[in-house]
């Protein structure tokens, strides 16, 4: 009998845990990618939670970097450079103004 009981709690845990899913964080490679982009403005990756806010405050969904463009060519350039690293990559980028949105759609989870 406490052979079985302990197959069931076995099998509970195994069926429980293999929901568990952790928050994707980019490899170091593509953070330091980010850092080699020539721009007039610059990446931050600290500070991040104040990104993640929004006018709701619903939603947080912490991005892995801020860009503050210094033209809009910084805007183009990242994109792009986001673009090219295919579609594997699970980095993302979304606009935001001033966080006016209700529901965090101008988040971007694990993005920029």
């Amino acid at each position: 009998m406490k052979q079985l009981v302990l197959q069931y709690l076995k099998l509970f845990l195994l069926l429980g845990l293999s929901g568990v899913t952790t928050e994707h964080v980019p490899k170091y490679d593509v953070l330091a990618s980010l850092g080699t982009l020539p721009l007039d403005g610059h990446f931050s990756f600290h500070d991040l939670p104040a990104a993640a806010r929004d006018f709701g405050n619903l939603s947080s969904f912490p991005p892995v970097a801020v860009l503050h463009p210094g033209s809009v060519a910084d805007i183009a350039r990242t994109v792009r450079h986001v673009f090219l690293m295919g579609e594997h990559s699970t980095l993302t980028v979304a606009a935001r103004g001033h966080g006016h949105s209700l529901y965090g759609q101008s988040q971007a989870a694990g993005g920029i």
